[in-house]
C-alpha cells in the first residue's frame, strides 16, 4: 500500500483539519469564562487600607537601615478558603520563634472553619476578611489585604511569606538568625527560615 493514495491522503488531511477547525470554532460557539471582579466598594476599602500601610510605613525606618530595639521579623500571610491542611506542622516550625515572626490569616467569610486553626499560634491572627474565588482578581485582593494588616500591625515585619493552606514548612526553622537584627544588616539566609 502506498501512502500516496488520494484516499489516504484526504483521511489524513482531513484528521489534522479537525484540531484547527475546533480552535477557530469554539471560541465563538462557547462564551468565554468571565471571572468576578473586585466589587467596588471593596477595591475603595481595599485603597484606602493601603493607603494607610503604604504612610505607616514610609513613616518608619528605610528596611536597610536597622530597627532600634526591634529585630526583623517575618510576617506569614495565610490565605486560605479552608483549615490549614498542615496545622500541626506550622505548629512545630513556629514553636519557640514566636519573637521572629507574626502571622495573619485571611480567611473566606463564606468558609466553615474546623479547629485547626484554633490552635495557639494561629489565635486571633485573622483579619477582616472578604469573599474570594479561586483564579480570580479577588485573590489579589486578599493578598493587599494582609500584605496592609502586616504592615499597619508592627513595623518589624520586614519579610512576608504568601502561603496557602495546602503550604508544608521545608524545615525546622532557624528563624532567630534569618532576619538580622544586626546593626550590619547581615545574618542569615530568610530562605533557610522558609
Amino acid at each position: 500500500m502506498h501512502y500516496s493514495s488520494p484516499l489516504l491522503l484526504s483521511l489524513l488531511l482531513l484528521l489534522l483539519s479537525v484540531p484547527a477547525i475546533f480552535l477557530l470554532v469554539t471560541p465563538r460557539v462557547l462564551p468565554p469564562k468571565t471571572l468576578p471582579s473586585i466589587p467596588d466598594p471593596d477595591e475603595a476599602d481595599d485603597l484606602a487600607l493601603f493607603r494607610r500601610a503604604t504612610i505607616s510605613s514610609s513613616t518608619a525606618l528605610p528596611l536597610p537601615l536597622p530597627r532600634p530595639h526591634s529585630p526583623q521579623k517575618i510576617a506569614f500571610l495565610f490565605l486560605t478558603n479552608s483549615d490549614l491542611s498542615f496545622a500541626p506542622l506550622w505548629e512545630r516550625f513556629f514553636r519557640g520563634h514566636r519573637h521572629s515572626f507574626n502571622l495573619y490569616i485571611h480567611l473566606d467569610p463564606n468558609s466553615k472553619l474546623n479547629s485547626s486553626l484554633l490552635t495557639s499560634s494561629f489565635v486571633g491572627r485573622f483579619i477582616p476578611a472578604k469573599a474570594t474565588q479561586r483564579g480570580s482578581p479577588t485573590l489579589i485582593s486578599a493578598a493587599r489585604r494582609l500584605l496592609a494588616a502586616a504592615l499597619l500591625d508592627d513595623p518589624s515585619n520586614a519579610f512576608f511569606a504568601l502561603v496557602s493552606q495546602h503550604c508544608v514548612p521545608s524545615a525546622r526553622s532557624d528563624m532567630s538568625t534569618a532576619p538580622s537584627s544586626s546593626p550590619t544588616g547581615g545574618g542569615g539566609n530568610v530562605t533557610r527560615a522558609l
